[in-house]
């Protein structure tokens, strides 16, 4: 906590993809495959505060990519 009604968190996340596609061209002539590859990190970023006014009541706010 960042005082006793403030709470600060913050992160990174990480997401990995890879993806691999071997299709046809359907206007084409003659029937070669054509293929692509997709391979790709995603870093994430994220923040919330929380305001705790009271035991029952608190206001959050929260941002992220």
């Amino acid at each position: 906590p960042l005082h006793k009604q403030l709470e600060l968190s913050v992160g990174v996340r990480v997401e990995r993809s890879r993806q691999k596609v071997t299709t046809f061209d359907l206007f084409s002539r003659s029937p070669t495959a054509q293929g692509a590859d997709l391979d790709t990190t995603d870093y994430l970023p994220a923040a919330g505060l929380v305001w705790r006014l009271n035991d029952a009541m608190q206001i959050r706010a929260a941002s992220r990519n």
